[in-house]
């Protein structure tokens, strides 16, 4: 080869890399801008999920905030500026979350026997709250704005809504029967506290579901969980078949918790909060301690409250621990005026459930 062939070769590579080196600037100017658009454009759907995602948090938290606050205090307002204050506290895509007064609808939640709720707006009393959050140009909140607004929409809207309630309260009342049971001062208070619950059933937005175990020597369901209704004939029925019971048989009350405890938990026909109520003098003197029963219904998630009666009641503190053991109420009723405040305190069930 020619040194004038060798010169000829090397411009004809060198044209010919410029040539590349000339396509691939073309490709990189029609590719680059491609490129952005898609890296733009997984980040918009990134943050849309994001300001999704975050709205719905800061919309469960301030409904149950709402309900909570409407249950504690009975006053719309209140609750408006507490649940403002929970929403207030929550960002989207950095940016606080403003709750305007139209956003909060009070009202009552049922649930039905299906296993749905209904929320009944303006129903008093008030057990529920929905909330509607939206981040829109209206709103003071204002819209999402988004990363990378020249590939796109410079902001979006979105919206959330939940509707938070109080759950169902079932409830199982161990009472105490036979023998020294049947004097007035104790008696006389079981009957008393019964009634009360019936009428605070009737009274409270919550379903309240009641069963009833008797303890004595041998302690038995003489209700299933159910309707208040049919409780003071029940109870009558009770106090018929338990008149003769002589003391001396002992009373088991440990078995009777335990009982009740099993009742609650084999039934899941509702979402409810599971509690025992024990009525009575508080004798135990067979069959399980009454703390082992409580150790039970605590890993259960169940709380037992217990009323005791008469002089000389719990004199072992039994159902004083039995009570601690779930984090309940003791109560030594001297006076039966004090039952309506303490029942209405203790079954107004604060739990609260994301329905919708």
């Amino acid at each position: 080869m020619t040194r004038y062939q060798s010169r000829h070769n090397n411009i004809n590579l060198f044209r010919d890399h410029q040539r590349r080196r000339g396509a691939m600037a073309v490709l990189i100017v029609i590719i680059l801008p491609m490129l952005f658009a898609l890296v733009a454009f997984f980040f918009g759907v990134s943050q849309m999920q994001l300001a999704r995602s975050e709205l719905r948090v800061a919309t469960d938290a301030a409904t149950r905030a709402a309900t909570e606050a409407v249950l504690r205090t009975g006053d719309e307002e209140l609750a408006f500026q507490h649940a403002a204050a929970i929403a207030g506290a929550h960002t989207v895509i950095s940016r606080p979350c403003v709750l305007e007064r139209g956003d909060v609808v009070f009202g009552q939640s049922k649930s039905r026997v299906d296993g749905e709720w209904d929320f009944i707006e303006f129903a008093e009393p008030f057990n529920a709250a929905r909330i509607d959050i939206q981040k829109a140009n209206h709103t003071k909140s204002g819209p999402v704005q988004m990363l990378f607004p020249g590939f796109g929409p410079s902001s979006i809207a979105t919206f959330k809504t939940a509707t938070a309630g109080q759950i169902d309260h079932d409830l199982m009342l161990v009472i105490e029967a036979g023998g020294s049971m049947h004097s007035p001062d104790r008696w006389d208070g079981v009957l008393e506290t019964i009634q009360q619950i019936s009428i605070a059933s009737q009274e409270l937005p919550n379903r309240i579901r009641v069963g009833m175990v008797v303890c004595h020597n041998n302690p038995f369901v003489a209700k299933q969980l159910g309707d208040t209704d049919d409780l003071a004939k029940t109870l009558a029925r009770v106090s018929e078949e338990i008149a003769d019971i002589k003391l001396h048989q002992g009373r088991n009350l440990g078995d009777g918790l335990r009982l009740a405890s099993d009742v609650l938990e084999r039934d899941t026909s509702s979402v409810a909060d599971q509690t025992i109520f024990f009525l009575g003098n508080g004798h135990h003197t067979k069959g399980t301690h009454p703390a082992t029963a409580a150790r039970l219904a605590a890993s259960r998630k169940q709380i037992i409250h217990c009323f005791v009666f008469g002089k000389n009641a719990d004199k072992n503190g039994d159902m004083e621990l039995a009570a601690g053991i779930t984090g309940g109420d003791f109560v030594e009723v001297h006076d039966f005026g004090i039952l309506p405040d303490v029942l209405n305190r203790v079954l107004l069930n604060p739990s609260i459930v994301l329905i919708r």
